[in-house]
C-alpha cells in the first residue's frame, strides 16, 4: 500500500493511504484520516504540549480519540478542543492533561456529538 506523509504545524505526522494513480471500485476503500494539530507558543509550553501528547496515548482508548484532540498551551494554559466519542473519554482526557507538572490551568473544549449536555460545563 502506498502513502503520503502529512506534516502538520506542531509536529504532529501521520501516514494517509493513497490511492495514487490506482483506481477502486470501492467508494471506502481509502479513508481519509484527521489529526489534530498541537499548538505552542514557548519550548516550556512544547515540553508540556508533549506531555499531555503521552499522556493521551498512552491508554487505547484514550489514543484512538486523541488523534482528534487539540493540544493548544499558552504560558502553562492548556485548551483541549476538537471530538471524543464519548463523555468519559471528553473527561479522561481533562484528568490526563491536569496530572502533568507545570500545568496552571486546563480548559476543557472538547465536543461529543450527540451528547447530553454536561453539568459539571454548565456556567
Amino acid at each position: 500500500m502506498r502513502g503520503v506523509l502529512l506534516l502538520f504545524a506542531g509536529c504532529v505526522a501521520v501516514l494517509v493511504p493513497c490511492a495514487c494513480g490506482r483506481r477502486s471500485s470501492s467508494p471506502q476503500a481509502v479513508a481519509p484520516v484527521v489529526a489534530a494539530e498541537d499548538h505552542w507558543d514557548s519550548e516550556q509550553d512544547h515540553r508540556l504540549a508533549t506531555a499531555i501528547r503521552s499522556a493521551f496515548t498512552a491508554d487505547q482508548q484514550m489514543a484512538t480519540d486523541a488523534v482528534q484532540i487539540s493540544i493548544v498551551v499558552k504560558d502553562a494554559d492548556v485548551q483541549l478542543l476538537g471530538i471524543a466519542s464519548s463523555m468519559q473519554v471528553k473527561g479522561e482526557a481533562g484528568v490526563r492533561a491536569r496530572w502533568v507538572a507545570g500545568i496552571d490551568r486546563v480548559d476543557n473544549l472538547i465536543a461529543v456529538p450527540s451528547a447530553d449536555p454536561d453539568p459539571a460545563d454548565a456556567p
